[in-house]
């Protein structure tokens, strides 16, 4: 990984670090207000909305098909595209929230069947289709801004967002009706990202001279397949809150925060490498440099796999321990602290997982192959009921979220294969797990595990911070290896 690639990451890691500590407040809050209980229930799937949206398309659809656009477009072509996806979006979501108001019923039967919705106010209803259309638009500017390298207020969006969620969920707290207060501190958030967004955009953006065919049927398509192959990734966590609806009062809250505190760490350390990486690769691509893209992709790959085994080792160890802290406040009790806790330890599974995922995808992306990544998405979706059926015949949490574990390995062996990343071999893959590096870090979690149990129970603050030196240690090496090499030129020694 270059230095120029590192520091861009680390500036967008920063300000994903930000965004995502504060949804951890975000969550604690939820626990607080809401504890696991039916309107905790509802108060997730609100936030779903615009959150899924997003995540949609900043992360695919118009991510993976307006950032290489972006990137060969200079000057007024550059601005034309921006305003008319803004426009089209705007449009679409808009017509998505006024559906959201007039059949609310019919939308939550779909995200949850098990969750009643008549709690939900026409008010609150009504903020969060508003939004729709604010998130969506985010995601057309976030394109832009990534394009031009402008990676760090793209990545406080989420800051900017949980901040109005945090301010609702404090004033709401003695509130008659939260699920209000919350809709319209989702507003609040949404509206805020988009305008601290625009304020970066060049002044021109809404009057800039339009161009022919700037919106042509290639792009049509690549952002037709990426958004439907995101569109299908992200549906698999939504399915398997639809299922775990069906097992009983809080299931859905209980997914939904061990997902959050796993997401922290993967979207931080793992999620900012591939999108970077989507940028720098969309311009090698352009300038007919389909090798050097590849080195790329090996050499993050090879970063992003020790990251995440790293996730992995010290989440699954430690994983009870945080939640007891992050949720010390919540004032749950003990069963339900454990049942968060179980599903924690089994998500942190998917970090090298993401990590594989992320790079491939962004390669794909990048080359214009896009639809190569939705028959990937729709295959690990199809294969997703097969996996959750044991977890709902035996009623089991913790097997539906090994349903979603095994959905994400499917997902990242396809693409890894797909992409043609070598997985053995010179420049494999798998030479950077096979080393030394991955062996101090098991070694380096075992300790620390081992320590960890010779501190008395009560003592759950010790034992994350004790988890947090030795994650940080164990980060330390594999950074400075890499940034050994500068893949400013990437040549061949670069992969091998």
């Amino acid at each position: 990984m270059s230095r120029s690639l590192f520091s861009a990451t680390f500036v967008l890691s920063l300000a994903l670090l930000a965004g995502r500590l504060t949804g951890l407040l975000r969550e604690l809050g939820l626990a607080t207000v809401f504890g696991i209980s039916p309107q905790a229930d509802l108060a997730v799937l609100l936030l779903t909305l615009p959150d899924l949206l997003v995540n949609l398309l900043i992360s695919g659809g118009i991510s993976a098909a307006l950032v290489p656009r972006f990137s060969t477009l200079q000057g007024d072509e550059a601005l034309v595209l921006f305003r008319q996806f803004s426009l089209a979006i705007l449009a679409i979501f808009g017509v998505a929230g006024a559906g959201l108001v007039l059949y609310p019923h019919v939308v939550f039967h779909l995200l949850a069947p098990g969750v009643n919705a008549e709690s939900i106010g026409t008010d609150g209803l009504v903020a969060v289709a508003v939004a729709l259309p604010l998130s969506g638009v985010a995601g057309v500017t976030g394109a832009y801004l990534n394009a031009r390298q402008r990676f760090m207020l793209v990545g406080c969006g989420t800051l900017f967002f949980n901040v109005g969620v945090l301010i609702a969920l404090f004033l709401c707290r003695h509130h008659t009706q939260p699920l209000s207060w919350l809709a319209f501190g989702i507003l609040a958030g949404a509206a805020l990202r988009w305008v601290t967004q625009m304020m970066m955009m060049p002044s021109r953006v809404w009057y800039a001279p339009a161009k022919k065919r700037v919106v042509d049927h290639a792009l049509l398509r690549a952002f037709m397949f990426a958004t439907l192959a995101a569109a299908m990734s992200l549906l698999a966590p939504v399915v398997i809150r639809a299922m775990a609806s069906t097992l009983g009062e809080g299931a859905v809250a209980s997914f939904n925060y061990a997902q959050k505190l796993v997401e922290l760490p993967v979207t931080i350390l793992l999620t900012s490498i591939g999108t970077v990486a989507l940028s720098r690769m969309s311009i090698m691509y352009s300038e007919g440099k389909p090798e050097q893209a590849m080195a790329l992709a090996v050499q993050n790959t090879r970063y992003a796999l020790l990251l995440g085994a790293t996730i992995l080792l010290f989440g699954w160890f430690f994983a009870a321990p945080a939640v007891h802290v992050v949720f010390a406040a919540s004032h749950m009790d003990e069963a339900s602290l454990s049942r968060i806790a179980g599903l924690t330890a089994i998500a942190t599974l998917s970090a090298p997982c993401a990590a594989v995922t992320s790079i491939a995808t962004a390669l794909l992306n990048a080359s214009s192959r896009a639809k190569d990544v939705f028959k990937v998405s729709v295959g690990t979706l199809s294969l997703l009921p097969v996996l959750a059926l044991p977890g709902l015949l035996l009623k089991s949490e913790n097997a539906l979220m090994f349903a979603v574990i095994g959905s994400q390995a499917v997902a990242a062996v396809w693409l890894s294969r797909i992409a043609r990343m070598p997985m053995l071999g010179r420049g494999a893959l798998w030479k950077a797990l096979a080393s030394s590096h991955f062996g101090m870090v098991l070694t380096l979690a075992l300790a620390c595990a081992g320590i960890a149990q010779l501190i008395e129970p009560s003592h759950n603050l010790l034992r994350v911070l004790l988890a947090a030196a030795g994650f940080l240690i164990a980060m330390a090496v594999p950074i400075r290896r890499f940034l050994r090499f500068s893949t400013d030129s990437f040549p061949q020694s670069a992969v091998s």
